[in-house]
């Protein structure tokens, strides 16, 4: 790891450790990087405006394994899904036309909840929180008349505790309890 310059010298954003022992790391602007643990190769992985199925951005903020074969990326272009079998991205943006599609596409944060559905916090569509049974989003948003949602729209954090209750951290909106 330490022989590739661009990694040294870039700002490293996360890293996580897969359940294979894979190590990922999520870079400002150099894509990410994926360290195989098994064939000790370190690989990177940038945005390509001419490939879709490369990153969607080189801004990576967050990164969450999905399940054996999926890992996925919040970056500042949407979602960037990898795919270990095919070992290519797919790329999930925000879709004026479709109110099921993330609400923006400048991804922050992840979370697993206790029903293994995954929170996106964005820039400025809050929440996004992933259906897996009908492969679309639900927003969580700015507080409605319902009285039920955010005070800030620009997520940057979100916890679960061990009673499932929810804190999102927002830029400029201070803490939330959910």
């Amino acid at each position: 790891l330490s022989s590739n310059a661009e990694l040294i010298n870039c700002k490293v954003r996360k890293i996580i450790k897969t359940s294979k022992g894979d190590l990922w790391f999520a870079t400002e602007s150099s894509g990410a990087f994926l360290f195989s643990s098994i064939q000790k190769i370190l690989l990177q992985f940038k945005h390509d405006p001419g490939n879709t199925n490369s990153m969607s951005s080189n801004w990576i903020n967050d990164i969450i394994q999905w399940d054996q074969n999926t890992v996925w990326f919040a970056t500042k272009g949407g979602l960037s899904i990898f795919s270990n079998n095919s070992q290519k991205f797919k790329r999930i943006k925000h879709d004026p036309d479709n109110l099921y599609s993330l609400s923006d596409n400048d991804l922050k944060c992840f979370m697993r909840d206790h029903t293994g559905s995954v929170w996106v916090g964005t820039s400025g569509g809050a929440i996004n929180i992933y259906n897996r049974s009908n492969l679309n989003f639900t927003k969580i948003s700015e507080v409605t008349n319902t009285g039920f949602g955010l005070n800030n729209a620009a997520t940057s954090a979100i916890l679960k505790e061990n009673d499932q209750s929810i804190w999102v951290g927002t830029s400029g909106g201070g803490l939330n309890y959910l």
